[in-house]
């Protein structure tokens, strides 16, 4: 007579499919091929013109800064930006009687570097209405296109003090106020493939709250991008923050994550 073990059979049978899984994963694994990589945009590379925090060469320039496969451009109009700056500095805004500057992050002055994880550069999107042409903006080499996966953002010193302090007459933020910044990606063709939104600062629902610190921000859902611009969703009741105001708009941006295929 046979003599059937069930507690071994079972075993050897759930050994058994555990091991066909596995080989079909692996199998699988391979028609999919090898995982992209994630590269990861510093801008610690960029220099500086001689006794500047940032990469403006002078009044009424047009300056770019290239990394990996994404450019960085702005033009510099009488003090007023557009585009993408790279910067180095902070600023501590304690008041609303002189104007703070785009090109710095919201931060004490006193640490050693000012970029987002203990780096010491970062980038300031900006956009103002007596610089045409030029966006709170970047974007990768013409035909590229890369899948974002993140970034690191905060408020300029200059967004902060007038969210926070306002500016001479102009109030800061009242009860009601928003402001938030929207990431919104293009691809190759110039068609808008998505969007993230991120919150500079909030006053409404009895909150008083503004970003002061470096805040990682997922960008996957603006999928497979070859421009990043950003928009700026604002409501301010004594009309000091806005992107179609003569002082202009910023928001500061740093470790700028993106997928690349393995193969390249």
């Amino acid at each position: 007579m046979f003599n059937f073990n069930i507690e071994s059979i079972m075993k050897k049978l759930t050994s058994l499919a555990a091991l066909v899984a596995a080989l079909a994963f692996v199998a699988c694994s391979d028609d999919e091929g090898p995982a992209a990589r994630i590269e990861t945009i510093t801008f610690e590379a960029c220099e500086f013109p001689s006794g500047r925090t940032d990469n403006v060469e002078g009044q009424n320039n047009v300056a770019s800064y290239t990394e990996y496969d994404a450019v960085f451009e702005h033009k510099c109009y009488y003090g007023y930006y557009g585009g993408a700056v790279v910067c180095s500095a902070a600023d501590e805004s304690t008041n609303g009687d002189s104007k703070a500057s785009h090109l710095h992050v919201i931060g004490s002055t006193s640490d050693a570097t000012h970029g987002a994880k203990g780096s010491a550069k970062f980038l300031s999107l900006c956009c103002a209405s007596t610089v045409k042409d030029y966006d709170a903006s970047f974007a990768f080499a013409e035909g590229v296109t890369r899948r974002i996966v993140s970034a690191e953002v905060c408020n300029s010193a200059c967004i902060y003090q007038f969210v926070k302090y306002g500016y001479y007459s102009n109030e800061g933020f009242a009860a009601g106020d928003w402001c938030d910044a929207i990431f919104v990606g293009y691809d190759a063709a110039g068609v808008e493939t998505g969007r993230a939104a991120f919150t500079m600062a909030d006053y409404r629902d009895g909150k008083e709250e503004i970003c002061a610190a470096w805040t990682r921000v997922d960008l996957r859902a603006l999928g497979e991008v070859n421009r990043v611009a950003v928009e700026f969703d604002v409501h301010n009741a004594s009309g000091l923050v806005g992107p179609r105001t003569s002082h202009g708009m910023s928001i500061c941006i740093d470790e700028i994550s993106f997928e690349v295929p393995a193969d390249r």
